[in-house]
């Protein structure tokens, strides 16, 4: 994912859920052919790393990212969901790999 869509991830969980910091730790970017999707699971930061986000974003395409699940109580909840579609994507032909560099911290 793009710096600027990440920071816009960051900013959108930031305001929706009333946190003053967010981050992802857990990204993949996904390819097949020319095209890409990226699944970012971004945590609160704090020690419980709740709540959090998993968001699935089509870069290039001009499509705003999608929230797919949200957890405020159950941990590891979003973790666990993301590696499903992601092995998801991987049964339909993606190639999966969890990304270097998570997307920018937001305030």
């Amino acid at each position: 994912m793009d710096k600027r869509k990440s920071l816009l991830v960051a900013l959108a969980l930031a305001l929706c859920c009333n946190v003053d910091r967010v981050t992802a730790a857990d990204s993949w970017t996904c390819t097949q052919g020319s095209l890409t999707r990226n699944v970012d699971v971004f945590y609160a930061d704090n020690a419980s790393r709740l709540p959090c986000r998993v968001y699935y974003s089509k870069p290039g395409e001009s499509v705003m990212p999608r929230l797919l699940w949200n957890a405020s109580s159950q941990l590891d909840y979003c973790r666990s969901k993301a590696d499903a579609f992601v092995t998801r994507l991987e049964s339909w032909g993606w190639r999966c790999r969890i990304s270097p560099e998570p997307p920018a911290q937001a305030r």
